[in-house]
């Protein structure tokens, strides 16, 4: 079986940007809060994931018409230059302080053949419906609406390695992406430099075993991707 955790090829807005692209899952605004954003802020993601919003769409909010504007509107994203990709893949490290805790994770893909075959402990069941709305999403989009939340056990082969390396990384040199938002969370976002990739993925090969805190339909869904393309 291969590595659970590969590397990936970032796209993110330029650091000048970062603060006003980046947007909560819309669900946690209510319809005035959403608005507001969607009228004063061109930049956000929100204009992205809601086409609705700002064009007359005949399409309804969960049909493929509908995804396919979502696709169109990260293109344009892509194409004003709000979004920017790296040349390669990689991993990134990021870093969230709330005024009571500090969570730091790494930011990476998964391995879904070692996901399904135990790798990643779940905890939830899902609904087949939802499934494949995920699925249809990301058929048509290209990728999934969010990330999943993965943790990993205190304890596990190669944790002194991993945590020396993601601590080097954070203490050598300003983040490469840092902004606070108004609900009082700073995000900072560290690409691994290629010096110490190969470190980095030295301490992420041992680790065999993830557990899924938050994502289980995106997981569903993509493991149903898999199986449909497996090339």
């Amino acid at each position: 079986m291969g590595r659970l955790v590969k590397p990936f090829r970032l796209v993110q807005p330029p650091r000048h940007l970062a603060h006003l692209v980046a947007s909560r899952s819309y669900l946690s605004y209510n319809i005035n809060e959403l608005q507001d954003k969607l009228d004063r802020n061109p930049y956000s993601y929100l204009q992205v994931i809601n086409p609705d919003a700002t064009n007359n769409l005949e399409a309804k909010r969960g049909t493929v018409d509908f995804f396919r504007e979502v696709r169109k509107g990260y293109d344009k994203f892509l194409e004003k230059g709000w979004f920017e990709g790296t040349d390669g893949a990689g991993y990134a490290v990021y870093r969230q302080t709330t005024p009571e805790a500090t969570y730091i994770g790494v930011i990476a893909v998964l391995d879904l053949v070692n996901c399904e075959n135990g790798g990643l402990l779940t905890h939830e069941l899902t609904i087949e419906r939802r499934e494949e709305l995920f699925a249809t999403y990301m058929q048509t989009v290209g990728f999934n609406s969010e990330p999943i939340l993965c943790a990993r056990n205190s304890g596990h082969n190669g944790e002194e390695e991993l945590d020396r390396c993601i601590s080097g990384l954070i203490s050598s040199r300003e983040a490469d992406c840092d902004f606070s938002t108004t609900d009082k969370i700073r995000h900072s976002v560290w690409w691994v430099d290629p010096e110490i990739e190969n470190e980095l993925e030295n301490a992420l090969g041992p680790l065999d075993k993830l557990y899924l805190a938050d994502g289980h339909h995106r997981l569903a869904s993509s493991i149903k991707m898999m199986h449909r393309h497996p090339n």
